[in-house]
């Protein structure tokens, strides 16, 4: 089985996408039998990280402790949740800072085959650009009007920052939507600029 990978080529001077450094590997839910998660500090405030054996499943911004878990269990309803720091938990921070691992590190989303898709087309969206619904459906071969699903496939993301959902825009007033809100992602984006 082929690991996903953070390669240690990564240079932050100039524009990468993350497909060159990670793929997404989804899994079942049914294969999440239990998730491990801590919290970690990085430049973009508090994130929630959650895991099983060594696999990333979920990565999400929060305000507080109880935001974090309710949201974790909320999107794993029946699965035993324990607080447990884990080295890929501290890579996946690492990752939001734009240090890349020199580990291997894998990501593995739970989603449909429809939204695996539109995330890996995401991971081909250089750091500092971004890219519209209707242009993610384009290049996705969607009929006209598909940007709608395009978009609920997109807030779905269960991996914030390392699947960049917040390069996506709208094509006529401006952002567009973000799961962990607007200022935050217009925060990433100045960020993502300078680098």
């Amino acid at each position: 089985m082929q690991t996903d990978l953070f390669e240690s080529t990564y240079d932050k001077k100039h524009s990468i996408k993350h497909a060159e450094f990670l793929r997404i590997r989804p899994v079942p839910v049914e294969d999440v039998a239990e998730l491990f998660y801590s919290f970690h500090e990085t430049m973009y405030g508090e994130i929630i990280v959650g895991s099983s054996k060594k696999r990333v499943h979920w990565l999400a911004f929060v305000k507080s402790w109880r935001e974090g878990v309710v949201g974790l269990s909320d999107n794993f309803p029946g699965i035993k949740i324990t607080e447990e720091r884990k080295v890929e938990h501290t890579q996946a921070a690492e990752a939001i800072s734009l240090t890349m691992p020199e580990k291997k590190f894998s990501i593995y989303p739970v989603g449909t085959d429809f939204q695996v898709e539109v995330w890996n087309l995401l991971l081909k969206t250089p750091i500092g650009e971004t890219i519209t619904y209707g242009k993610i459906a384009k290049k996705l071969k969607l009929p006209v009007g598909a940007s709608r699903s395009v978009g609920t496939a997109v807030g779905c993301n269960p991996i914030a920052f390392l699947i960049p959902c917040h390069r996506v825009t709208r094509a006529t007033d401006g952002l567009g939507g973000y799961r962990w809100g607007l200022p935050l992602k217009k925060k990433i984006l100045i960020q993502e600029k300078k680098a």
